[in-house]
């Protein structure tokens, strides 16, 4: 069964409010100026994620969807400019939280768990970077090792 929204109460009802908060900053304003300027290439590749997104039985394509959207968000577009909804935007919010095998909110993945996860992963990748000269192993450091064991 395919969910869906009918009104902005229904939404509210249905989703967390990380998800909430996501949607509404998303659909925040009024489509600007810019509209005539969004390059084709944005507007089109928007509209495949929805289409994907819509009919995938899958998490990943809304994921991609919200996520391209944050991005376009900052840089000043809202979702009128792609000719998107909000209803429609909680509607794919709903099916993300009915399928997500993880049972983690669109809106909990998105504005929490994946920012925690890319600041771990910068904390490891600067680690596998430095760890020569701030945690060096003991193989290499046998020649200092020794000389200490000799003395």
């Amino acid at each position: 069964m395919e969910p869906h929204i009918r009104s902005d109460q229904d939404c509210d009802n249905a989703l967390d409010h990380f998800t909430l908060d996501l949607i509404n900053s998303l659909a925040a304003g009024i489509a600007s100026d810019k509209k005539n300027t969004v390059p084709t290439e944005v507007k089109t590749e928007i509209s495949k994620l929805f289409q994907q997104a819509c009919k995938k039985n899958l998490t990943a394509p809304i994921i991609e969807l919200f996520a391209q959207l944050q991005t376009y968000k900052d840089s000043g577009y809202c979702i009128e400019d792609f000719g998107l909804a909000k209803k429609e935007l909680c509607t794919l919010a709903l099916k993300h939280q009915q399928i997500d095998e993880h049972m983690v909110s669109l809106g909990g993945r998105l504005t929490q768990a994946l920012p925690i996860a890319q600041r771990a992963n910068d904390r490891v990748e600067d680690y596998l970077a430095n760890h020569e000269q701030v945690a060096p192993s003991g193989i290499e450091q046998w020649h200092k090792i020794a000389d200490n064991m000799a003395r």
